[in-house]
């Protein structure tokens, strides 16, 4: 945990509780926060089990990554504002399209006003040309008239990036800005073609999201050097196109940057992970959280929570120095740290059951083939995975959580986290924190004699998630 007084920069200690208290009360399964003011993090905290060492999925936060790299590429005349993408990319244009396509300029893929391919799934099972597969796509509106969230857009932005600097986004990136600010081992997608996605697919850590956001709080500036232009965040900071939930959200879009309020400006990705900038105020507030849209769109809240309890009210100003405040809120930051599997440690007599027994699942969408569960110690349970090709085991504490490197599937995720907990005399609870996405699973297990009955839930999934049934029997 960084926490520096809050009061040296003009900020509230009690203020900032008060922000911190709102965003663990109201944002579903935040895992880490972090505030940043000046070239300073002032504050940073990681919720148990995440660490400062967990690269997460960004999700749709990468969009505003893609755009630096367009901005880097204008600023040295590689591309303009008003370019036609075509003059770039007509070579993928295919037999039949929407004629209107040629029209299409770099400013309506950074302000979303250019197609329709909404969703990073739109590009999932496609193994030829992602960009002639975005060029079939029929406009819904004319160019340049009409907000409609589009990932692929940023797709093609990166594929602009790569054609006129002759690098990716990443190794763009990576040379004027990453490098510099020290941001190392930073792993983004990468499409059949070679692009890096650009609108989803990147893994940061946190104390990486509060270099991004001391840069972005200083308009491009880090560290006293200017690695993004100035120009052009202020410009991409800024309402550059009115969206169509202006009731809800009255502040607009910039150049793949949301637009708050108080002429602030966010980095938005799924299920929460945000920064909310004030470059007049040089604040930033960081979040990455697994939060589902259930009560609401949670970056909205955050942005809310973070515009209205801190950044509005701050003048940076000095303050006195606030002792009590400040102990109060350090003492609630150590506390901070996500749920266990709620139950009891062990269960004696009704564990000889079970433990040490293999069970064999039914086929299941998980693809596990069967399971065992062992004693390690008394607050320890050991459970073995069976898959089609490998067998994982897994170690997980009784209120407590256990870090390991584990590969289920994706390589990219290998960090994960595991507590359990008996819910009763046959029923087993298990968490699984994917520390390396938003997510969790939670296993339900009942026992029987010679069989287990199962439900594994994830708790916030792309496209929605559904419970996967888990019966089996000891063989």
């Amino acid at each position: 945990m960084i926490l520096k007084n809050p009061e040296e920069y003009g900020i509230s200690s009690q203020r900032l509780l008060k922000m911190v208290q709102d965003m663990d009360a109201s944002i579903e399964d935040m895992h880490t926060i972090g505030v940043i003011c000046d070239n300073d993090v002032i504050l940073l905290k990681y919720k148990e089990p995440y660490t400062e060492e967990s690269r997460q999925m960004m999700h749709s936060f990468a969009k505003s990554m893609n755009s630096l790299a367009v901005g880097i590429a204008i600023n040295q005349g590689r591309l303009h504002l008003e370019d036609k993408i075509v003059d770039y990319l007509g070579e993928y244009l295919p037999e039949k399209y929407d004629k209107r396509i040629e029209e299409l300029t770099v400013r309506n893929l950074l302000t979303m006003a250019a197609s329709s391919c909404r969703l990073s799934t739109y590009f999932r099972g496609i193994e030829e040309s992602w960009i002639r597969h975005y060029f079939t796509f029929e406009l819904p509106h004319d160019p340049g008239t009409y907000f409609q969230y589009d990932t692929g857009a940023s797709y093609i932005l990166s594929s602009l990036v790569t054609k006129t600097m002759g690098k990716t986004t990443l190794e763009v990136l990576n040379e004027y800005v990453f490098g510099p600010m020290g941001i190392q081992d930073v792993d983004w997608l990468v499409s059949p073609e070679g692009n890096t996605v650009g609108g989803w697919g990147l893994y940061l850590n946190t104390p990486d999201m509060a270099k991004i956001g001391i840069l972005l709080a200083n308009l491009g500036k880090y560290n006293g050097r200017q690695l993004v232009p100035k120009k052009y965040l202020e410009e991409a900071g800024s309402k550059q196109i009115q969206t169509p939930i202006e009731a809800d959200n009255p502040y607009g879009y910039g150049y793949q940057f949301w637009i708050g309020p108080e002429e602030s400006f966010c980095v938005f990705g799924a299920f929460g992970q945000c920064i909310i900038v004030n470059a007049q105020k040089k604040i930033a507030v960081i979040v990455t959280a697994g939060a589902s849209d259930a009560a609401g769109n949670p970056n909205r809240k955050i942005s809310a929570i973070a515009n209205e309890e801190l950044i509005i009210p701050t003048e940076r100003k000095p303050l006195p120095e606030n002792t009590e405040a400040f102990a109060k809120l350090k003492e609630y930051l150590e506390e901070l740290k996500l749920p266990y599997a709620q139950g009891e440690s062990k269960r004696a007599e009704k564990e000889k059951q079970f433990l040490g027994k293999r069970y064999v699942l039914e086929d299941n969408e998980a693809q596990i083939k069967a399971m065992r569960f062992d004693r390690r110690a008394s607050d320890l349970l050991e459970i073995a995975f069976e898959l089609s090709d490998k067998e994982i085991t897994a170690v997980a504490g009784y209120k407590r959580w256990i870090n390991q490197e584990l590969v289920f599937d994706d390589v990219l995720h290998h960090s994960h986290s595991f507590s359990y907990a008996f819910e009763n005399e046959d029923t087993l609870i298990i968490k699984q924190y994917l520390l390396n996405t938003s997510a969790f699973d939670q296993y339900v297990i009942h026992f029987g004699e010679d069989h287990m009955k199962g439900v594994l839930t994830t708790s916030v999934k792309l496209g929605g998630s559904k419970p996967i049934i888990l019966n089996g029997a000891c063989r």
